[in-house]
């Protein structure tokens, strides 16, 4: 019987299906010479029968040649996922020149201000505070407010670098403090919609996300190092759903955390 089952691995349309396979896979060398030594273990011309043929697959049906081709499958299908890596992880994104470091820097000077309500933009109607910067920016603004002890202390236009930027600036108890920003997409060029963007700059955390309408962040601070990087990465995955949904050719989009 066992040499049944090997004539029948033999089966030459077994075999031209396994080398198609394995003719387009890119696995590391290490795995290859795994895999091929798994293979010659169940030729039907290596030298001893007994050596080669485990006693459990003797025992088995003569279908058990083709599942040793599944697993051989199977195992360049695990390999190539391995190799390539999961296909829906979001892209990273790098900033440009000193932007992370202007960001920082706007974020700072604008927090120390008493009272960061710019002219001219209402005061507590996010909807029409997103309106009113849109009109006068040209592009999607994130206005939003956040819900339980964060204090919002206004919005305005504000210079990051050399590019103008929608900034709100919120405090929590005196000793957090979070700035949102809405840049044009010309300030992130060439980034991939959706891409990702979250580093620890100068002790402040920031995370942001591209989307074809502009680029948006998030920067913290505090002044006992409460505020953490995951929890402003948090915030930036909780907004992001909205933003990359968003139709960009609405006068304007508000955004709501709740």
């Amino acid at each position: 019987m066992a040499q049944k089952e090997l004539e029948e691995f033999d089966e030459p349309g077994l075999k031209r299906a396994i080398r198609r396979v394995w003719a387009d896979e890119v696995a590391p060398f290490e795995l290859r010479a795994r895999v091929s030594a798994a293979c010659d273990q169940f030729s039907p011309h290596a030298t001893s029968t007994a050596a080669r043929i485990p006693l459990m697959l003797r025992l088995r049906s003569p279908l058990y040649g083709l599942a040793a081709a599944a697993v051989i499958l199977i195992a360049l299908g695990l390999s190539l996922r391995y190799w390539h890596g999961p296909s829906n992880k979001s892209l990273a994104l790098t900033l440009p020149g000193t932007l992370a470091a202007d960001l920082v820097a706007r974020h700072d000077s604008c927090v120390q201000l008493p009272d960061h309500h710019g002219p001219g933009f209402d005061r507590d109607d996010f909807a029409k505070i997103g309106n009113e910067m849109e009109q006068k920016l040209g592009f999607p603004v994130l206005s939003s407010n956040l819900t339980g002890s964060w204090t919002f202390h206004g919005a305005s236009v504000c210079f990051v670098g050399n590019i103008r930027s929608a900034h709100l600036v919120f405090e929590r108890d005196g000793k957090q403090f979070l700035s949102f920003f809405s840049l044009p997409p010309t300030a992130v060029k060439n980034s991939s919609d959706g891409a990702e963007y979250a580093e620890v700059d100068d002790r402040h955390p920031l995370a942001g996300f591209s989307t074809p309408a502009g680029f948006y962040c998030i920067v913290g601070s505090s002044t006992d190092g409460s505020l953490t990087l995951d929890q402003v990465r948090s915030m930036r995955d909780r907004l992001r759903p909205d933003v990359a949904a968003a139709d960009t050719s609405l006068p304007f989009h508000v955004l709501a955390m709740h």
